[in-house]
């Protein structure tokens, strides 16, 4: 799943807190350097564009879209859409069973894909433990087992042998997070209670590593990270982070070692990177970003092997690529338009589809965004 736009909990701010340093402040549309490799794409149909969505490639080659909230409006959607990479069009594809903002959203071995959880309404929050699964073949939704419990910016993975892996987020009201734990099993659609966390955690990254194990990183005070053992239904915890961080990305290598990046408070993101080396347990310091950023996207390509970092404020245009060998950051070229927490996925051509997020209007108003971008790396794998 791609990584979602974070929560923050009363004591911050509200759904999708994006911060943007003034030191990291996007140039005039006039001065900026040309867009390279990115390209517009197909507006996404839904009228309130999304932020807070979800969004997932499946098997045949299209991305799904679904949920959001509506900045401005202040409301969510469960209406859901398809993009058809050959058309660079979006198709509607019909409402889950409930709106929801902040949810996850996992393809299952049957080329289905869930969408579990999230917000269903801001005033107080609120959120759901309903469940939904989208059937490619016949673009419609049906309800499945809902979760033991309702979570807003809970953590998910998808284990070896097809079951999801859910851990932590936040309750009705945005009060504490929780570190419990659950288990869906898409052959009998039911969900059960696996074991909990050391630490609550609101919005950690959860990673499936090569070991089958999962590592939950972040979305604590406490800088420690979690191994979940799916044969025993237990966590142990393993090494530390430099930095406690939320709101950044994980992202599995090709060594099978875990890239973190970023994240932060707002007003305080954070520039630092480091890689969870998985055979030792440990974390290691990696160099850091050109800029903070928090509330980005991070897609992992292939041939040569780099991780492609996107945006991370509404005005923030900037993108950079980490090459897994060195290990070094170099610029790549701006995106079109600045994104808050945008969605991001990497097509079965090589492109990188990114949409949606927060955004500004002619006014200088924040919005939830319609519109989308494609990347395409030069023939040398280059971005420069």
């Amino acid at each position: 799943m791609a990584r979602r736009a974070w929560l923050v909990r009363s004591s911050g701010v509200a759904l999708i807190a994006l911060t943007m340093l003034a030191t990291a402040a996007a140039p005039a549309a006039a001065n900026r350097p040309p867009r390279g490799d990115w390209t517009p794409t197909g507006s996404m149909t839904f009228w309130g564009g999304r932020a807070d969505f979800t969004m997932t490639l499946l098997p045949d080659g299209q991305v799904l879209a679904a949920g959001a909230y509506l900045l401005g409006a202040d409301f969510m959607t469960g209406t859901a859409e398809t993009f058809d990479p050959t058309t660079g069009s979006w198709t509607t594809a019909g409402s889950m069973s409930t709106s929801r903002a902040d949810a996850i959203a996992a393809l299952l071995p049957d080329g289905k894909v869930l969408v579990a959880g999230g917000a269903v309404s801001s005033a107080p929050w609120s959120a759901t433990s309903r469940a939904d699964l989208y059937d490619p073949a016949s673009r419609l939704w049906s309800p499945t087992g809902a979760m033991v419990a309702p979570r807003i910016g809970l953590g998910a993975a998808t284990l070896a042998d097809g079951r999801v892996l859910v851990a932590g987020g936040w309750g009705d009201d945005l009060g504490g997070p929780t570190s419990s734990a659950e288990l869906y099993d898409p052959i009998t659609g039911m969900w059960t209670e696996t074991g909990s966390m050391a630490l609550p955690r609101g919005a950690p990254t959860l990673t499936l590593l090569p070991t089958g194990q999962v590592l939950a990183a972040g979305g604590s005070a406490d800088a420690t990270t979690e191994l979940y053992d799916p044969g025993t239904g237990s966590w142990t915890t393993t090494g530390s982070l430099q930095q406690a961080r939320r709101g950044h990305t994980a992202t599995l290598l090709p060594t099978g070692d875990v890239l973190v990046v970023g994240g932060g408070d707002p007003g305080a993101p954070l520039s630092s990177v480091e890689i969870y080396d998985v055979t030792t347990g440990v974390w290691e310091p990696a160099e850091s970003l050109s800029r903070p950023r928090t509330g980005h996207a991070a897609v992992l390509l292939d041939k040569p092997a780099q991780v492609l970092v996107i945006s991370g404020g509404w005005s923030e245009v900037t993108a950079e690529l980490f090459d897994v060998h060195p290990g070094r950051w170099r610029a790549a070229a701006p995106i079109v338009e600045g994104r808050g927490g945008p969605e991001a996925v990497l097509l079965q051509d090589g492109r990188v589809l990114v949409a949606g997020g927060a955004g500004l209007d002619e006014l200088g108003g924040v919005v939830s965004l319609q519109s989308a971008e494609l990347y395409e790396r030069r023939a040398s794998g280059r971005d420069q």
